[in-house]
């Protein structure tokens, strides 16, 4: 994985991207660990979306945001088309027009689902400002290969293109693009496809690559009219592990599991499993020794939520656990309780849990869905 920048500065977290062939959990666990991660934006190969069962062994809460498709046009073959809208002047835009792009973005992607809006941490206003903030990095008239262009007609804004082209001029990628709501159904979408083919057929560039979310389905029929054929797909899964960030300030309790407490848990519980009160028993299964019923941390939880934060009236809805090293009977130990997710509005919040023993090694990661009351500090 790779640290995204632009994604952590947009969302104010720490942001990482791959693009997978394959799901190896183990090593995935791994990078979220070890780089402290919140959000890992996960691309792989929908021929391979079987993988995503693996992601639950993970232990940590993830989403699938979107079906990516990719498209191809072989601009050495290229047809010569004629706009259907000819009165439309495609205008060349520079940072003078970041004013003028910015009300296009808006307007044009207001509802517009993707991976970003898939994932509840993520707020939707930063969504559509990244949105903003993409098409204003393609102002640069050619410049590093990247380009912008206004569409007007009769001297209105009504749509915006960006692209950009490689380096050895081998393909060009539209990279964002859209028409006005007020103008759809006009064929204006079409001629803008018509004109950025022609742009860099013109260029000498032999290819030109596209793509969309899978149920942008208009968009996909103007570039088939144009040309254009599938060429791929992608998976894109947020892996939310909110390892840095949180709503309030961390918890942090010191622990221990007395054997007297292991001896009373075992029997309210009827767990009488030989490891959890003999040493032997405990190193026959590779173990130092005696080992703490896992579950008993849940009680440090139980009592944070309900007493502390969100306080009386909360209700523990679910959770999950992933138990990395056992934990020990009479071994001191640090648990760290942060909040990366608060949703006041729902009376909604997502809680993590971490046990750390004395040298800082994780053993156990713990995800807590929590209801209260609207409207607590």
């Amino acid at each position: 994985m790779e640290y995204s920048d632009i994604d952590s500065r947009r969302f104010g977290l720490n942001i990482y991207r791959a693009t997978l062939p394959e799901i190896q959990e183990g090593e995935l666990f791994e990078q979220l660990v070890s780089n402290k991660v919140d959000v890992a934006i996960l691309r792989f190969p929908t021929s391979q979306q079987h993988e995503i069962s693996r992601l639950d062994r993970l232990g940590v809460p993830f989403t699938v945001g979107d079906v990516l498709v990719h498209y191809a046009s072989d601009l050495r073959s290229l047809k010569t088309r004629t706009a259907r809208n000819l009165g439309l002047t495609f205008e060349s835009a520079g940072d003078e027009h970041h004013q003028v792009l910015d009300a296009l973005v808006t307007e044009i992607f207001a509802g517009y689902r993707n991976h970003y809006s898939s994932n509840p941490i993520l707020p939707k206003v930063d969504v559509l400002d990244g949105y903003c903030e993409w098409a204003r990095e393609y102002c640069r008239n050619g410049r590093e290969g990247r380009w912008a262009w206004i569409v007007r007609d009769a001297g209105l804004p009504v749509a915006f293109l960006t692209c950009s082209e490689a380096k050895d001029a081998q393909e060009a990628v539209v990279v964002l693009n859209g028409v006005l709501p007020e103008v759809a159904g006009r064929g204006i979408y079409g001629d803008l496809v018509i004109f950025a083919q022609q742009f860099f057929a013109q260029r000498g560039v032999p290819l030109m690559l596209i793509s969309t979310q899978v149920q942008n389905v208009a968009v996909q029929k103007a570039w088939t009219h144009s040309g254009f054929v599938p060429t791929h797909s992608y998976f894109t899964v947020h892996v939310n592990a909110s390892l840095s960030h949180s709503f309030r300030p961390p918890e942090r309790v010191a622990y221990s599991v007395s054997p007297s407490d292991a001896d009373a848990y075992g029997h309210l519980s009827s767990d009488m499993n030989p490891i959890h009160f003999d040493d032997e028993a405990a190193q026959s299964i590779g173990s130092e020794s005696r080992i703490a019923h896992g579950i008993i941390v849940n009680g440090v939880a139980s009592r944070f939520f309900g007493t502390v934060w969100p306080g009386p009236g909360c209700i523990f809805v679910g959770c999950t656990y992933r138990f990395l090293k056992p934990i020990y009977t009479s071994c001191n130990y640090e648990i760290i309780i942060t909040f990366p997710l608060i949703d006041e509005s729902r009376g909604f919040a997502k809680a993590l849990l971490r046990v750390v023993d004395e040298t800082g090694e994780l053993c156990v990661l713990s995800y807590h869905d929590l209801q209260f009351e609207g409207g607590r500090q």
